[in-house]
């Protein structure tokens, strides 16, 4: 009988042990707390641009002068630098006389002819035409003498109209040279040189005709002799007739100035100069690199004397007040940013902060690094704000609102997700939850889990043969 009892005795004990072993643990409960909590971000961004460009001049050649260094503020148009000139600056003034001179000569084929102009060419045309009718009078007379033949009178007076001519002749090229001093001097006008000049040319063919005719009459008449009394008759005719016509020409083409196809030759050749002087001009301005607006130069790229292509960058200008923050945060977070945002913005070496906004969310995840590129508008910007100044960036996702709050020890994370234990109806169940920023306090949930559900505490120490219960 004894053993029978010790035998279930035994089978009790096993039994007991059995169920003890086969219990589920206890574990830690509690409410998650509710507290207002700030939602943000913290990262670490950098100054940039939101104009910026590099500045470059228009033709290639060799970097004379570099007017500005790294870090200077400039102001819009300010010279910052310019290639070798010379070249340039020749070809400027070339085509500057040129423009003087196609003015000037468009003047000249506007304006009228003036009284003394007229007067000056109708004396000229005068005397070539006095001139003429001498030479022909004189060939006639020649050839008359030549065909009569000479008596001893005629002899005696050939010999002393030839002694006259020459004495006349010599008297007159000495008048000619002393008009000519006059003239230099400012005593006497052209028109007056002129004319003792035609008196000295009229007294030389008198002295010439006259020799000649004592000549021939000392020699005698021969028919060769006359024939070419008689052609330089015509030719002398022929000289009169186109003195006479080119007078007349010459009179009319005064009294027809200004001519309109005279002026408009002239106005195109102005119009030619002018463009090119204004080509030149313009090859001169591109010669000079200016600032395109107010800036900061915040890189050179070329020294003076180094050449430099067309159109290649010499130095990087960045707008001044026109920064923006840019900076990469990691994409979890993408879910939660939005265009508008406001941020802090600090530096460790400046106590101040200020206010930005955020203005834009890249539409690509940088998949390297798993980060997406923002873009943030300074709120007042303080003065020490400059580009490529590394910043301290807060992005604030939420501010004043309640949230539940779980301990740091509620929470497993694996790989981007996260879970807790949840107590419901006296079974433990695993939730997927959206955690926000961890603090001191824990983890502020965003969805999966309310305040009056049970969460485990700590799902790292739970003890076998724990009772679950609440704190």
């Amino acid at each position: 009988m004894k053993k029978i009892y010790l035998a279930a005795g035994l089978v009790a004990l096993a039994l007991g042990l059995g169920w003890l072993r086969s219990r589920p643990p206890a574990v830690l409960v509690a409410h998650p707390s509710l507290q207002t909590v700030i939602q943000s971000v913290s990262a670490s961004g950098s100054v940039a641009g939101t104009d910026e460009s590099d500045v470059a001049a228009e033709l290639g050649g060799r970097l004379a002068h570099l007017r500005v260094k790294e870090g200077q503020r400039v102001r819009q148009g300010q010279l910052l630098a310019e290639l070798e000139t010379s070249l340039l600056q020749a070809q400027l003034d070339q085509a500057s006389a040129a423009v003087t001179t196609a003015q000037t000569q468009l003047t000249q084929a506007s304006r009228r002819p003036l009284a003394s102009e007229v007067e000056r060419a109708q004396a000229e045309v005068d005397q070539a035409r006095d001139v003429a009718k001498a030479q022909l009078e004189s060939a006639r007379h020649r050839l008359q003498e030549l065909q009569e033949g000479p008596t001893r009178e005629e002899l005696e007076q050939a010999r002393g109209s030839a002694m006259q001519s020459l004495a006349l002749r010599d008297q007159n090229r000495r008048e000619a040279a002393r008009f000519a001093q006059l003239y230099e001097d400012g005593y006497v006008t052209l028109q007056d040189l002129e004319r003792a000049r035609t008196q000295a040319r009229i007294a030389e063919n008198t002295y010439v005709t006259n020799y000649n005719r004592l000549r021939q009459q000392q020699i005698g008449t021969r028919a060769e002799v006359v024939q070419q009394a008689r052609d330089q008759v015509a030719q002398s005719l022929a000289s009169l007739q186109g003195a006479q016509a080119g007078g007349l020409a010459r009179m009319q083409n005064l009294k027809d100035q200004p001519r309109i196809e005279d002026v408009r030759v002239a106005q195109a050749r102005l119009r030619e100069a002018q463009e090119s002087l204004k080509v030149a001009r313009e090859r001169l301005l591109q010669a000079q690199i200016r600032a395109p607006y107010d800036g900061t130069v915040t890189e050179i790229f070329l020294k003076a004397g180094q050449l430099t292509g067309a159109n290649a960058p010499v130095l990087h200008l960045v707008r001044s007040n026109a920064y923006e923050i840019q900076v990469n945060v990691d994409e979890l977070n993408l879910g939660r940013l939005r265009v508008g945002q406001s941020a802090v913005i600090s530096n460790d070496a400046y106590p101040e902060t200020f206010q930005a906004r955020v203005r834009e969310i890249s539409p690509q995840v940088v998949s390297e690094r798993g980060t997406i590129l923002l873009k943030l508008d300074p709120q007042k910007p303080p003065a020490w704000l400059r580009p490529g100044l590394t910043v301290s960036v807060n992005i604030v996702f939420e501010t004043g609102k309640e949230r539940p709050v779980v301990p740091l020890t509620s929470v497993t994370v694996a790989g981007r997700r996260s879970t807790l234990l949840v107590l419901k109806e006296g079974r433990l169940e695993e939730r997927e939850v959206e955690l926000g920023s961890p603090s001191r306090d824990g983890f502020p949930v965003l969805s999966g889990v309310e305040s009056g559900d049970w969460v485990v505490l700590d799902r790292t120490n739970r003890l076998p043969g724990q009772k679950a219960r609440a704190r």
